[in-house]
């Protein structure tokens, strides 16, 4: 009589001799882990018998491998052990002679390997881009070149200022012109009014107007000109061959500037602060007057707007 394991699939004997671990998890994994799934989508009245079908479920599916496992054991036992079965006959394996028919060993021609192929041809070297020309320096406006001029230096006190120290409006050609009245004329337009470039007022009456020192007198002493004998002061103050030196303004605009520098005074048209502040370092080079560092920072931002 043939055994128990012999009826069934040789699939299923062998996953039969598999470890009762493995078995476990192929069963738990088979059947419960889908079940699981679908249990804990399900909502409503019906969540509840559902999990508790999953549940049974996966109870049977870890119970049955040891079950089987012990049944398929005794199978095999009875199957080994059982007088009445009839074992299965071996049936003896026949000898063959030797063969003495001569073995050839097949050569086998040797094949020349194919030629390497050439390694490819390094790619030309890629030409560097050609340096971009560098261009031509910018030149430098006048008010800058005038800055990179001027003596910068603390500036002086006020120590012995006395305006009187400063001979000013003297007729120096003797044309019974003193220096206000040379500059007056000089300045008079052909319409016969006169021009103030620091707020544009024009007028008819030469008395609405002063004649402003661009540096004025106080500042030139603060800036070195303590240090003048009484001829440089006079000719400073009466300088008529540079017109940058002496210009006829309004009197309200004159006595808005008094002594102050372009770090605290500006001609309130600002159109005309460009030509101001350049006149302003020009006076100051022709008379080796000196630039305190806050009047420099003032002209140095007020050239970067030119």
């Amino acid at each position: 009589m043939a055994s128990a394991a012999s009826d069934r699939p040789a699939g299923w004997t062998h996953f039969r001799r598999q470890r009762l671990v493995v078995q476990i998890a192929v069963w738990v994994f088979a059947l419960p882990v889908p079940v699981w799934l679908w249990a804990l989508q399900v909502r409503g009245s019906t969540r509840t018998p559902a999990l508790a079908f999953a549940g049974i479920l996966t109870a049977i599916c870890l119970i049955a491998p040891a079950l089987g496992t012990r049944a398929d054991d005794t199978g095999t036992a009875t199957a080994a052990g059982d007088p009445t079965g009839t074992a299965p006959t071996t049936k003896p394996p026949t000898s063959r002679p030797p063969s003495t028919a001569p073995t050839t060993t097949p050569t086998t021609a040797p094949t020349s390997a194919p030629p390497a192929p050439p390694p490819p041809a390094p790619p030309p070297p890629t030409p560097a881009p050609a340096p971009e020309p560098t261009p031509p320096p910018q030149p430098r406006s006048g008010a800058e070149e005038l800055l990179a001029q001027v003596r910068v230096t603390q500036e002086l006190s006020d120590d012995g200022y006395d305006r009187g120290l400063f001979n000013h409006w003297v007729d120096v050609d003797g044309d019974s012109c003193d220096t206000r009245c040379e500059v007056l004329q000089a300045e008079l337009r052909p319409d016969g009014t006169w021009l103030s470039v620091y707020d544009n007022v024009t007028a008819t009456n030469p008395a609405e107007f002063d004649i402003d020192h661009v540096v004025a007198l106080a500042e030139a002493w603060r800036s070195g000109a303590a240090n003048w004998d009484p001829q440089r002061r006079t000719a400073f103050a009466n300088d008529l061959d540079d017109p940058r030196s002496l210009i006829a303004v309004s009197a309200s605009s004159n006595r808005s500037k008094s002594d102050r520098d372009p770090s605290s005074w500006l001609p309130p048209d600002a159109a005309n602060r460009c030509g101001y502040i350049t006149n302003w370092m020009a006076v100051k080079l022709r008379w080796d007057l000196a630039v305190d560092p806050i009047e420099f920072t003032a002209l140095q931002s007020l050239i970067g707007q030119c």
